[in-house]
């Protein structure tokens, strides 16, 4: 069971993404009643007590991994646990205790059916009772001693890699880290591995040098965002102020100013966090399953496609009505140039601190994103001043 168990958290983890609808059911053939399920997140099971479960499972001796926290329970019916996969050796063997203790597993695999619902097709297969070989684990590695410069920004000494007889070396830290977290391996003395290099990036972080693309862009951005202050401060001086504040109207879908703003929130949020997930399933007796149900499909894509214009627009509201606020409580034109000068040194400094440090490609996205942004800006603040 230990090998069935390894093989289902291991599919599971290995591409969370490909895995998020994934069910994982392991059933008795003699008593239905006695279950247990595995997704990407949570442990379902089949609760036989009365007593709540912090309090019974110390009695049986079955011990809580750190990775696993009870999330609800229902007495003589279902138990549900959030668990980490930073800990999958624990989790385990939490699992085979837990089926030992509650579910009467004596350790013969033959009397339980072992199931996958895959979340994206809508069939059941059977798995092979010994899915997983010990050669198949990949739990061989190796790791060299390494030393990283900071001030030159380059390795000193550099550490090879090796997963499964393969030797892996990359030019930064980061490259490590993401490597290592792409194999899935679990061992105890590799996570800390990935910890050390993730340590030394944070406090020593490496930052990829500046290309003549970089440079330019870093120029032609500061530069449209300065002719849009110099615009702007004109504005403050030539235009009637009621004139002037009736650019930023109350009702924030009227203005052109505000779809600016989401459209640049949306970009923000698919560049730094994505598109979340919402998949239709419902939970029946503590056992969860995925919807097929066509409008319930529709309405999680829909969903799923509309959270970073939801999310973008939310985070856009902020600066339009701090913006707002200010030329309805401001009237000094002198303090409302001091303001604009100011909300421009901000955003240079956010141009810089925001800069990717260790992808050229992410680098390179970002910078025509900001070009995009600032000449938009520019043209917007020309349009006001016309």
């Amino acid at each position: 069971m230990k090998k069935i168990l390894k093989g289902m958290l291991d599919s599971l983890h290995q591409d969370p993404q490909r895995s998020e609808e994934d069910i994982y059911t392991i059933e008795n053939k003699e008593n239905q009643d006695y279950w247990l399920q595995i997704t990407l997140h949570k442990i379902n099971a089949y609760y036989p007590f009365a007593d709540n479960p912090d309090k019974k499972l110390k009695e049986l001796g079955v011990k809580l991994s750190s990775a696993i926290k009870i999330a609800e329970w229902q007495a003589e019916s279902f138990i549900t646990l959030d668990y980490k996969s930073n800990d999958i050796d624990g989790v385990i063997k939490f699992l085979i205790s837990y089926m030992e203790k509650a579910l009467n597993f004596s350790g013969e695999v033959d009397n339980w059916d072992i199931q996958v619902e895959k979340g994206d097709s809508n069939f059941e297969d059977e798995i092979d009772v010994e899915p997983i070989e010990e050669s198949d684990i990949p739990y061989e590695w190796y790791l060299s001693g390494w030393e990283w410069s900071q001030s030159e920004n380059k390795w000193i000494t550099q550490p090879v890699l090796t997963v499964n007889g393969e030797d892996f070396t990359f030019g930064t830290r980061q490259e490590y880290i993401d490597k290592m977290k792409s194999t899935g391996i679990n061992d105890e003395n590799f996570l800390t591995s990935i910890d050390i290099f993730q340590n030394s990036v944070n406090n020593y972080p490496e930052v990829i040098k500046r290309t003549i693309f970089s440079k330019i862009s870093f120029i032609a951005i500061i530069t449209f965002l300065a002719a849009s202050t110099t615009l702007l401060i004109i504005n403050i001086f030539w235009m009637d102020m009621d004139e002037f504040r009736s650019m930023l109207p109350a009702n924030c879908f009227e203005s052109d100013f505000f779809i600016l703003l989401v459209i640049i929130g949306t970009i923000y949020v698919i560049y730094k966090v994505g598109f979340k997930d919402y998949t239709p399933v419902f939970k029946s007796e503590g056992k969860t399953y995925v919807s097929y149900d066509m409008t319930d499909q529709i309405g999680a894509g829909c969903m799923t496609l509309l959270s970073p214009v939801l999310e973008g627009g939310l985070i856009a509201l902020i600066p339009y009505y701090i913006l707002y606020l200010i030329l309805v409580l401001i009237s000094n034109v002198y303090v409302l140039t001091v303001l604009a000068l100011g909300i421009f040194l901000l955003i240079i400094w956010v141009l810089f601190r925001t800069r990717p440090k260790y992808s050229r490609k992410k680098e390179t996205i970002w910078l025509i994103l900001w070009l995009l942004g600032s000449y938009v800006i520019l043209n917007l603040s020309y349009n006001f001043l016309i």
